[in-house]
């Protein structure tokens, strides 16, 4: 189901920018595609964002289904990411070059800049893929916001949460967070449906790289919750 620029990026490792070609940098694997993918073709998300975009890989994958699912409802995909001058625009070009424009509004700002701005506009999103900065403080800001800008029923994904600091902050989301959001098992979305026993031995130790949440209520904790140590 990936579009052909998406299927050459990930077969040539290489990725056409406005005035040169670059190597293929900071995209999702193909097995975070598949289940992206698989997800969006099952549950049909109408509204969906992305923190960091790199070369495009995801943001391909989400205008492509959000393509595909058609239909009368409006259909968006929203990327946010403030350093796509420096890759020569290669995921602008790849979404323009498979016309898929009508599907994609991007957003040229720090996540932390962003996502408020968002919440005070009143958007909602059905599936929320975070995947820019890796580091705690990026992180922490990134899912505090998208929790407030999910819809009910929506998901927030984390991608490469095997990192220490991404993993810190998917621990606080277990530990303190639970009143509103469920962990989501992605198996089934996986191209070999969670069966491998790579896949197998890293969900029982905790060390799989793409982490999904769907919530359930409002995340904003009472007066009286108690924190728990994450």
């Amino acid at each position: 189901m990936f579009p052909p620029s998406l299927r050459k990026m990930l077969e040539t490792q290489r990725v056409q920018g406005r005035t040169r070609e670059l190597g293929f940098v900071g995209g999702s694997t193909e097995n975070n595609l598949f289940v992206l993918t698989n997800y969006l073709d099952k549950h049909k998300p109408a509204r969906t964002l992305e923190v960091g975009l790199a070369c495009g890989a995801s943001a391909l994958a989400f205008t492509h289904m959000h393509r595909l699912i058609g239909g009368d409802t409006e259909r968006v995909h929203v990327a946010i990411d403030p350093f796509q001058a420096d890759l020569d625009d290669a995921a602008l070009v790849q979404i323009e070059d498979e016309g898929l424009d009508s599907y994609f509004r991007f957003i040229r700002e720090p996540s932390y800049a962003a996502l408020p701005k968002m919440l005070r506009e009143g958007l909602t999103f059905d599936m929320i893929y975070i995947d820019g900065s890796h580091h705690f403080d990026h992180v922490f800001i990134d899912i505090f916001y998208s929790a407030r800008l999910l819809s009910k029923g929506g998901i927030v994904l984390f991608d490469d949460s095997t990192l220490p600091e991404v993993r810190k902050v998917i621990s606080f989301v277990r530990r303190n967070w639970m009143h509103a959001f469920s962990e989501t098992d992605l198996a089934e979305y996986r191209r070999d449906s969670g069966r491998s026993w790579r896949y197998r031995v890293a969900k029982a130790l905790g060390r799989v790289q793409l982490t999904g949440f769907r919530k359930n209520a409002d995340p904003e904790r009472s007066a009286e919750s108690s924190f728990k140590s994450f």
